[in-house]
């Protein structure tokens, strides 16, 4: 895995986590950098983020909670360390991702492909994502346009031209790291996903929840069915730029 460096984020004070991340990415006889999360549990860490109440209010149905303000500063810390490396591509990881050991190993193959796309989701989430214009880039593994982005930012690939589109539009934000990637468009994300999840998440408590209430916090119900409906339909407006990225993937595979 030349070409791929492996950050993995993992808080401080969560040293089980970090034992467990260790142990898993041993497995694979790889080199990885841990990279220190953002607590939420400190204030003064978050104060100075980038978080924007007013970007908030026209983008998202509720406030965010200090925990999930820190989960995107800790993937732009992420981000920032896999720039400043010499990598052409980065696996980043949160420390309950759990890899699917056959599938794993063909990560180098998209990783030779990341001239095409700006980030591959390598999570799928409880139910599997239907994909448009798939290409086979390996044996076993497949990667398409989904039809729906997969929520988390437990697992994903990112290139280097993706990583600098993510610092941009993280650098001020009122979305949650994984729903941000939702509207694609804004920041002309070009994602991808597998076919089949080379990563799955561990049985372990949210980190996110555990550092503040965030189930607690009050939602406005009728701006998210309209922020879904809004999302919905641009997808079903981008079957054309769906068309141009699977010629992209197929030629950089040739």
């Amino acid at each position: 895995m030349d070409n791929l460096g492996i950050f993995y984020i993992n808080l401080a004070r969560s040293q089980d986590r970090r034992r467990a991340m260790e142990a898993e990415l041993n497995k694979y006889h790889c080199t990885y950098t841990r990279v220190e999360a953002v607590d939420g549990k400190q204030p003064e860490m978050v104060k100075n983020s980038g978080y924007s109440a007013k970007l908030n209010k026209k983008y998202y149905h509720k406030s965010l909670s200090s925990g999930e303000i820190g989960c995107v500063e800790s993937h732009k810390r992420a981000l920032n360390a896999f720039l400043q490396s010499d990598f052409q591509c980065a696996l980043i990881l949160e420390d309950d991702a759990r890899a699917n050991y056959d599938l794993f190993q063909e990560l180098t193959s998209v990783a030779q492909t990341a001239n095409s796309w700006d980030v591959v989701k390598l999570y799928l989430g409880k139910k599997k994502k239907r994909l448009g214009n798939a290409v086979k880039i390996s044996e076993n593994l497949t990667i398409g346009i989904p039809q729906k982005i997969p929520n988390s930012t437990l697992a994903q690939l990112v290139s280097r031209e993706g990583a600098e589109k993510l610092m941009q539009a993280y650098a001020e934000f009122g979305e949650p790291s994984d729903v941000l990637l939702k509207s694609w468009w804004r920041y002309n994300l070009r994602i991808l996903a597998v076919e089949n999840a080379v990563f799955d998440t561990a049985d372990v408590a949210s980190e996110i929840d555990q550092q503040s209430h965030r189930k607690g916090t009050k939602k406005h119900r009728l701006k998210r069915l309209w922020q879904k409906l809004k999302y919905e339909v641009f997808n079903q407006i981008k079957k054309q730029s769906d068309t141009l990225l699977s010629s992209l993937v197929k030629m950089s595979v040739k």
